[in-house]
């Protein structure tokens, strides 16, 4: 027993890093060491993370926390090995090293996009800036507040083994690139979504969001950076057309300002127009479909609700059959949605039913399938994807099917919302009114 205790008083002497190995300060947990460490991460989450530089190479803050969180581990083993075989001057100088190169890393991160061994450069270059700056936090933290890592640090410190990095490496890689390709999917989807309702102002952003996140990535058929151009010309277009249009006091114009307004996002300009067009003209149809959306995108849902049935009630007096039949469709549309956003789910299923009378057309009927899917109403859900599957095999062929396995495989199947889909989740209204001109990628 004094043999032991005599070899316990050895190892806790001061070590060649010129660090106490006090037990009583190792086998306790540093406290401050850890407000340290997670301050220090803080502050190299704001250096790198995607706060207002948007061509940083994590994009998205949840993948930049993702990424940090999953180097952590690795980080305080290498930390904790290199604490106790090297010295003081050279933790500093390790902890400079990491540092910079995170750093460094996330400012050459315009990059053109390349890759390594099949894998895209910017995902090599997420995992490596991820790795070396939690390494400079860890060794930072190993030099100011060496207690902290008398807990938890490798078993055998005298080195690092192969296997531990090699750990440490799939532990990082696989969650965040998992987690960053998650994402890059939905934001697909999303975008889809939004350029469906002519949402084009924040279709832009996202579709510069994608083009960083993965520049090769198609959208219908064409490059995702072709698309974000055309938003932006488009855009631009559009912003002429407006200021134009302001100085134009007929009822058309207010009308058509204030559609234009709607889809740059000016929605309070937006409101402002079409009231005043709607105050001349009360029994407008496309001025109360085209408030409608705009107080939907506002997510005010009793205003979009009211709109929607005045219009729903104007449209048969339109002189053109046409224009009476797809104004029609767009109003049922915003109806439904706007009752069940406000959680009145029976009138949502009578206003759905009423849309598939009036147009029992494939998206339409898949629209149905996503309403009765998040009703859990399967077997209806199940009966309206197969319809649309029918009817329009090549465009719904793949989200039917992939629609009934989510819903036969009940709570199992959400796991499938991570795969990519060839079309938009058409849970939202598209407006169609607000729809021309249409960018080319856009939902048809």
């Amino acid at each position: 027993m004094s043999r032991s205790r005599e070899r316990r008083r050895e190892t806790s002497r001061a070590t060649p890093d010129g660090l106490s190995r006090d037990p009583r300060n190792i086998d306790r947990l540093d406290i401050y060491g850890l407000l340290l460490m997670l301050a220090l991460s803080a502050g190299l989450y704001l250096v790198i993370g995607p706060v207002g530089v948007p061509s940083l190479p994590f994009v998205w803050h949840s993948s930049a926390l993702v990424s940090l969180a999953t180097a952590a581990w690795l980080a305080w083993q290498i930390a904790g090995s290199l604490g106790n075989v090297t010295s003081r001057r050279r933790i500093v100088v390790l902890a400079g090293i990491g540092w910079a190169i995170a750093i460094g890393l996330t400012v050459v991160s315009r990059m053109q996009s390349d890759r390594v061994w099949d894998l895209p450069l910017m995902a090599v270059s997420r995992v490596a800036i991820a790795v070396c700056g939690m390494c400079g936090v860890m060794l930072t933290v190993r030099v100011l507040r060496p207690a902290v890592f008398g807990v938890g640090a490798v078993a055998d410190r005298n080195h690092l083994r192969f296997a531990t990095i090699g750990l440490g490496f799939l532990l990082v890689t696989l969650p965040a690139v998992t987690q960053f390709q998650a994402l890059v999917h939905a934001r697909q989807t999303e975008l889809q979504e939004l350029l469906g309702q002519s949402r084009l102002s924040e279709a832009r952003r996202l579709a510069r969001e994608l083009e960083l996140a993965d520049p090769d990535r198609q959208l219908t058929g064409q490059s995702i950076k072709v698309l974000s151009r055309q938003l932006t010309e488009h855009l631009q277009t559009l912003s002429r057309q407006a200021r134009h249009l302001s100085a134009d006091r007929s009822i058309d114009g207010r009308i058509e300002c204030g559609r234009i307004l709607a889809i740059l996002g000016e929605h309070d300009a937006a409101i402002e127009s079409l009231t005043a067009a709607i105050e001349r003209q009360p029994r407008s149809a496309r001025a109360w479909q085209i408030l409608g959306a705009v107080h939907e995108h506002r997510e005010e849902w009793v205003d979009a609700l009211q709109a929607y049935q005045t219009a729903s009630e104007l449209w048969p007096e339109s002189p053109s059959p046409e224009d009476a039949q797809s104004g029609q469709i767009a109003a049922w549309k915003g109806i439904a949605f706007a009752q069940r956003k406000q959680g009145q789910l029976r009138e949502a299923d009578a206003a759905y039913q009423q849309l598939i009378a009036i147009a029992p057309t494939a998206p339409n009927h898949f629209l149905l399938a996503r309403f009765y899917e998040s009703a859990e109403r399967s077997a209806t859900a199940i009966e309206h994807a197969r319809q649309a599957a029918t009817l329009d095999p090549t465009n719904y062929d793949a989200p039917a099917a992939d629609l009934i396995r989510k819903v036969s495989q009940g709570g199992f199947g959400c796991l499938a919302g991570l795969k990519h889909r060839t079309r938009p989740d058409d849970s939202h209204v598209n407006v169609s009114v607000l729809s021309r001109p249409r960018i080319a990628g856009g939902k048809p």
